[in-house]
């Protein structure tokens, strides 16, 4: 089979109320507007049914290729297993919890087609998750900012997307939340060009946020390690 136009991994961890109607919604979708694509869900970790679903869609459609992670190691160990088994000329991921709509992953994929850009990715202008996300993710932006002087404005917003060859370039190695900030400092560092698209962030119907109040106190802890080792 040929490899498709875009490979988009999906993380699962206990979404066992979400997975069928992310899936289902982002082929009919993606089907709609003609997008060549592969979908690579990824189980990472669930002590729920996630895993059994996901197997179920893989099982039954040739464009989806489901990952297991047998243990939950962090939410970007779980994108780097799926991003490995990736065959599409551009690669990406978006979280498995209906907060981003199919229509702004296609516009987010589709705006690579406005210039040479490796890097698309949303932004987030319209959000559904409440004053207090907004406002630590306003914080953490900002701090971001100061510390790498980049002019990305919305460091953790999905989906993600790229050419496979800048994936690979990239060599990410972040298990946990840190892995959107590394996305953008090492593409930065190697001068790719990266472009941000405007989206709206759905309020989560189903099933509750992965992210507690210790991952923001992860992420400030990673970006000030980050900076002072100065990785390349």
């Amino acid at each position: 089979m040929p490899s498709p136009d875009l490979s988009l991994v999906i993380p699962f961890y206990n979404e066992e109320a979400n997975c069928d109607q992310v899936i289902d919604w982002i082929i009919k979708a993606f089907d709609a507007h003609g997008v060549d694509y592969e979908l690579v869900p990824v189980d990472n970790g669930s002590r729920d049914k996630t895993g059994s679903i996901l197997a179920r869609w893989s099982e039954t459609n040739n464009r989806i290729k489901s990952v297991t992670v047998p243990e939950n190691k962090g939410y970007g160990w779980g994108i780097l297993q799926g991003l490995a088994v990736c065959s599409g000329h551009y690669v990406g991921y978006v979280d498995g919890d209906l907060q981003v709509a199919p229509s702004d992953i296609i516009r987010v994929f589709e705006s690579r087609e406005n210039g040479n850009v490796d890097i698309c990715k949303g932004k987030r202008i319209i959000r559904g998750d409440g004053w207090k996300r907004h406002i630590v993710s306003a914080v953490y932006n900002l701090f971001f900012a100061a510390l790498f002087r980049c002019a990305i404005s919305d460091i953790n917003a999905k989906p993600k997307i790229m050419r496979h060859t800048c994936y690979e370039r990239l060599s990410l190695e972040s298990k946990d939340w840190f892995i959107d900030a590394e996305i953008i400092i090492k593409a930065e560092q190697l001068g790719m060009t990266i472009e941000e698209v405007p989206i709206d962030f759905r309020p989560r119907e189903e099933g509750k946020s992965n992210v507690r109040p210790a991952a923001v106190l992860e992420f400030l802890r990673n970006l000030i390690v980050y900076r002072i080792s100065g990785r390349r």
